[in-house]
Order: C-alpha cells, then structure tokens, then sequence
C-alpha cells in the first residue's frame, strides 16, 4: 500500500499541496514508521509550510535511522536557524 502512496505524496508536493503531502506521508508512516523516503518528504512539507520546528524534527528523525542521509543532513543544516514563517 505504501507504495501506492509514494507517487500520491510525490505528487502533491510537486503541485505545492503541501497539507495533502503531509498527511499522505502520515499515512505512509503509520504503517512504516522507519519509511526514509516518506519521512524527508514529511520534513519538506512541514518546511513548506513554516513549521520549522516540526521539520526539523522530522528531518532529525531520518538521522536516527540514517545517520548519513544527505537529505536530511542537508534540511538540517539549512533550516538551522530559521524559525516559523521564515
């Protein structure tokens, strides 16, 4: 099913959806709590939309699993410093 979902999220952030790509990785992640891929898009959204704090959560939660995921090493490093709505 997670897979079905992937192109769903993909989807919705490519058209800037960003509440639609939050909850379907929240529903990727229900199943697969470990799901990497649905894990740095979520971190995205939230970026997306001005939850700073929630992305950079998210994004830290990749590093747990992956402690050299580029994506996530990337988000963290640019949303260090920035605050909600920036």
């Amino acid at each position: 099913m997670n897979n079905d979902l992937a192109p769903s999220a993909i989807n919705a952030a490519l058209k800037a959806n960003w509440k639609e790509a939050v909850g379907i990785n929240l529903v990727i992640l229900k199943t697969d709590p470990n799901n990497i891929d649905a894990l740095n898009r979520l971190a995205r959204a939230h970026a997306e939309l001005g939850d700073m704090n929630q992305a950079r959560q998210t994004a830290q939660s990749v590093l747990k699993i992956d402690p050299f995921n580029s994506i996530a090493t990337k988000s963290t490093a640019k949303w260090k410093n920035l605050k909600k709505g920036d």
